[in-house]
């Protein structure tokens, strides 16, 4: 029974993060990139001086994003026996290809154990559809915030 009470807390975890993340894709660009874009200048070793921050049309996840999270997720298990919670930003390139590059935290949610974690979502994604800039594709800069939450 403990075992059954404990399998259901990691699945309300997982299902927590996705609705807020689903919820939060369709302003995510402008919303979290505002917030993030002093971070990420001081923060960031490695620009892409290439890739843009907003273009006509923003690269877009192919699929369903909640399937996708539940399907990936795994709250640390240490982070989960010290009650561990937090917000990590991530941003990194979508290229002309809809490939990941250049994936890393440029907000931390102050535990490394989450920002792993957030990091290796991010890494694990299928290729999205690349953004556009006068009918090019081209690669472009996503921020993406994930939020760890433990539910009781």
């Amino acid at each position: 029974m403990l075992h059954q009470k404990s399998n259901l807390k990691i699945k309300i975890s997982s299902a927590v993060v996705a609705v807020v993340l689903v919820l939060g894709l369709p302003s995510l660009n402008l919303h979290a990139q505002e917030k993030t874009t002093e971070a990420a200048s001081q923060t960031q070793t490695t620009k892409d001086s290439s890739a843009h921050k907003f273009v006509e049309i923003m690269p877009k996840f192919n699929g369903d994003f909640s399937s996708f999270l539940n399907g990936k997720f795994h709250y640390p298990d240490s982070a989960k026996v010290h009650n561990e919670e937090g917000r990590s930003v991530v941003q990194f390139v979508v290229d002309e290809t809809g490939e990941i590059q250049n994936v890393e935290v440029v907000k931390s949610s102050d535990y490394a154990l989450l920002d792993e974690e957030a990091m290796r979502i991010v890494k694990s994604m299928p290729k999205w559809t690349p953004g556009t800039q006068d009918g090019k594709k081209v690669k472009v800069y996503y921020t993406l915030p994930i939020t760890f939450k433990l539910v009781d």
